[in-house]
């Protein structure tokens, strides 16, 4: 009866462990606040955008509409279609690397993104343009 009973536990453990396991991995979206730059024709540009599951608002240089947000694997796409931009990278973390792509313009520039918590981008910006001007 003993036996039993530790056998059903492992049991349960296991496939609950194993739940959580692939719970974790299929968790993986783009969503959230993600800052950095991209540098087009040896010029360097700061970007910021805010992403849901599969679109999402281009904040900086300007506002836009992210009209496609696409993972799959490490890979990234993300489109905001009413400037033809087309970003292409991979996702390692909370970090995107990976090229900016404006059909007819040449070179396509590098960019490099850094995810932040919600908020948090606004309060850093806030703090320290508030501790600047004391």
């Amino acid at each position: 009866m003993i036996l039993r009973v530790f056998l059903l536990l492992t049991l349960i453990l296991a496939v609950g462990f194993l739940t959580v396991n692939y719970a974790q991995q299929s968790t993986t979206t783009l969503t959230g606040e993600w800052v950095g730059n991209s540098e087009p024709s040896a010029r360097s540009e700061f970007l910021r955008f805010s992403l849901t599951e599969n679109a999402g608002d281009l904040l900086k240089p300007l506002k836009a509409k992210v009209t496609l947000v696409q993972l799959g694997g490490d890979r990234v796409r993300i489109e905001v279609s009413s400037i033809k931009l087309v970003m292409t990278g991979t996702l390692t973390g909370d970090e995107i690397e990976g090229a900016a792509e404006v059909p007819g313009t040449k070179p396509n520039g590098y960019v490099r993104l850094k995810r932040f918590p919600p908020g948090s981008f606004e309060t850093m910006v806030h703090d320290h343009t508030t501790s600047s001007a004391s």
